[in-house]
C-alpha cells in the first residue's frame, strides 16, 4: 500500500500499533539500561558531580 501510495485504514492502523509497541520496547529497554548504569556509578562521584554543578550555578549567579 505504501509504494503504490494507497491509503488503507487497516494498514494504517497495523503500523500505529507496531509503533506503539516499538515505543513501548525500547522505553522498557532505556528504563533497564538507566538502571544498570545507575546502580554501577559510585555515590561518591554523583556527590561530586552535584558538588562541582552546585559551584557552578553559584559562581555563574554571581
Amino acid at each position: 500500500a505504501l509504494e503504490n501510495d494507497e491509503y488503507n485504514s487497516m494498514t494504517a492502523t497495523y503500523y500505529l500499533l507496531a509503533e506503539r509497541i516499538l515505543a513501548s520496547c525500547r522505553e522498557e529497554q532505556a528504563k533497564e539500561l538507566m538502571a544498570r548504569v545507575g546502580s554501577s556509578v559510585p555515590d561518591e562521584d554523583l556527590q561530586d558531580s552535584s558538588t562541582d554543578e552546585q559551584k557552578y550555578l553559584i559562581a555563574s549567579s554571581h
